[in-house]
């Protein structure tokens, strides 16, 4: 190999080197280097070749050497790919002289390399309709880009602000789809009209089909049970011992007071209740449409019977396509019943003693096996739901325009055909979606801790930004620990909550709380603005509109549920994150880092090795 040629690709290789990259002075000294050698000729270098800091090479170079690219081969493998296949060839480059990329993007000067975004998206417009690209592989060079571009805009070297007319920054929101020139929304609703999902063949127990002996075996108070209230004849089946252990209190009332005599548990939280509660009544409501138990045999005792219980699971799982995980919450609510009918009897730790105990809680310890071995749906669900951390934050940034006061309507050609002010139950709804799909991106905390988000209780406003205080009953972790957790959030939140707090959200008018967030209500039911949202309707605020931005924004719609955020923080954040913050992130999220890498971690087989590559180099610095 000629020598020249080795000492330019060695050259290379340097000058891409981060330590080359932060350190000026070394870029004089080579220079005077090579011209002491008489390698830096000015007339031996090419009429159409510019000055690295015009055109696009150096920057490039500089960024696959930064941070965001660190160990990170697949995104500058897709950057490349996406430049040379998708966005150079508009800038007059043949397909041979793409094969050189480094030589192509030294020709191209920076200041035009302007829409760039437009152009990726025109040219791959035809490549994904007729499948010759793939959404997936679409996505990566998609988001390869937008890093690519976010880089040089924190460099000072892109224009700032979306290229795109379909977000327009300004008093404008977003266009929204409304004429035949642009791309229509998709909406959750209508697409999953025909496919089975919860609402579809309910089968729980309705409220109104309660008799009253199932109230009261629910809801009394002690002294307000007798043995009449229960089915002597199912109780047989656990014992033959005399009846007066039998509890004269509710279910509710063993489960969620502050203190039961004989009862060896911590009381549940009220939330917790109302999910067994649910649980029971899916479960009675199995018995009565798929058993053809009558009405009035219905009791709580059945559910304590495992011989029905493990036909139930069996059911779910084979007929309905649940997992072991749904399969445990029932073996849950079981063992609180049983506890609750048996623990008068019993006189040893843990209930060891009452085999109508013991016996349920093995066989939910079965099913915890069987869940681990088998995981969850989410893996199978990924394709529908995830998206990148980076598509994350143009979904938030396409939401926060969305708060817009006004909006523009469009003539067919894409003209504008009028404007007009946007009434305030819309622009609180706007804030509202950006806010909370704002703080589930950046936090990853559960759905009910932002719905329990209460001014002066859990929400503070401080003079570094808004912190969350929790006491240990305020999250799901707290109650097992005895701890709770404080968090700020992210500081470019603060002045959008400011906003939110003190301009939009004293125009709702609410019902009884002090929630951060709360209900909007719609045309059918418009008393309902003001009331506090349920999990139901906050997971359906979300979803809903997340899938119907994300059809727009990416071409095809993800319906990304409040907890599946979780799942793509923690991808994220396994991958290209600081593994020093692996803890402090599990705090805030409310999980452990073991937790999170089972349940959340959604990284493939590959992806889980990428890191090995060189493992016997010493690490940069």
């Amino acid at each position: 190999m000629d020598a020249s040629v080795t000492l330019l690709s060695f050259i290379e290789k340097l000058v891409r080197s981060e330590d080359f990259v932060s350190n000026p002075a070394l870029e004089d000294e080579l220079k005077a280097l090579l011209a002491k050698h008489g390698l830096l000729n000015a007339s031996r270098i090419a009429p159409d070749t510019l000055e690295p800091e015009k055109t696009l090479l150096h920057p490039f170079n500089r960024f696959v050497c930064s941070e965001v690219c660190k160990n990170n081969r697949t995104l500058i493998n897709n950057l490349r790919s996406t430049l040379r296949k998708h966005v150079l060839p508009n800038f007059g480059f043949s397909s041979s002289e793409l094969k050189n990329l480094e030589l192509v993007l030294n020709k191209l000067p920076l200041a035009n390399f302007r829409g760039v975004e437009d152009i990726f998206i025109a040219n791959t417009k035809v490549l994904l309709e007729s499948k010759e690209i793939l959404h997936g592989t679409f996505r990566g060079y998609k988001s390869s880009l937008i890093r690519f571009l976010k880089w040089l805009q924190s460099e000072k070297l892109y224009p700032t602000g979306s290229e795109s007319p379909a977000v327009e920054n300004g008093k404008y929101a977003p266009r929204l789809g409304n004429s035949l020139k642009q791309k229509l929304f998709s909406d959750l609703t209508q697409d999953r009209k025909g496919n089975r999902w919860r609402g579809k063949d309910p089968y729980a127990l309705k409220e109104t089909e309660l008799t009253p002996r199932l109230i009261k075996q629910l809801e009394a108070k002690p002294r307000q049970l007798t043995k009449d209230d229960f089915n002597l004849t199912v109780l047989k089946n656990f014992t033959k011992k005399t009846t007066d252990w039998l509890p004269d209190y509710g279910l509710h009332y063993f489960l969620t007071a502050r203190e039961v005599s004989k009862r060896q548990d911590r009381p549940l939280r009220e939330i917790t209740f109302r999910t067994r509660r649910k649980d029971i009544l899916r479960f009675l409501g199995w018995l009565r449409n798929y058993k053809g138990f009558k009405l009035e045999d219905l009791c709580l005792e059945l559910m304590a019977d495992k011989g029905l219980l493990e036909e139930f699971n069996c059911w779910g799982i084979n007929e309905r396509g649940n997992t072991y995980a749904w399969a445990g919450q029932y073996a849950a609510a079981s063992i609180n019943i049983a506890k609750w009918i048996h623990h008068k009897r019993s006189k040893k730790l843990k209930y060891d003693d009452v085999k109508a105990i013991t016996t349920i809680r093995d066989y939910g310890r079965t099913l915890g096996n069987e869940y681990k071995a088998q995981g969850t749906n989410i893996q199978k669900e990924k394709e529908e739901k995830f998206i990148t951390f980076e598509e994350c934050e143009q979904l938030v940034a396409y939401l926060k325009k969305a708060c817009a006061p006004r909006r523009r309507y469009y003539r067919e050609d894409g003209r504008t055909r009028s404007t007009a002010g946007r009434s305030d139950r819309a622009i609180i709804s706007a804030w509202e979606h950006y806010l909370i799909v704002a703080i589930l991106v950046y936090c990853g905390i559960r759905q009910r801790e932002i719905r329990e988000l209460e001014l002066g209780k859990t929400l503070f406003r401080e003079a570094d930004g808004y912190w969350v205080k929790q006491e240990p009953a305020d999250h799901k972790i707290g109650s097992k620990t005895g701890e709770g957790k404080e968090f700020r959030l992210p500081e470019l939140l603060t002045e959008d909550l400011d906003e939110w707090l003190n301009v939009w959200r004293p125009k709702m008018p609410l019902q009884g709380h002090n929630q951060v967030f709360a209900m909007i209500g719609s045309n059918a039911h418009p008393n309902s603005m003001g009331k506090p949202f349920t999990e139901t309707s906050l997971g359906a605020f979300v979803t809903r509109r997340v899938y119907k931005a994300t059809s727009f924004l990416f071409d095809e719609p993800k319906r990304i549920n409040p907890h599946f955020f979780r799942n793509i923080i923690i991808t994220h954040q396994r991958k290209h994150g600081d593994p020093s913050k692996r803890e402090p992130l599990a705090t805030m999220m409310g999980q452990s880092i073991e937790t999170a890498d089972r349940i959340y971690n959604l990284m493939n087989r590959r992806d889980r090795t990428e890191k090995a590559q060189d493992w016997w180099k010493p690490k940069s610095t």
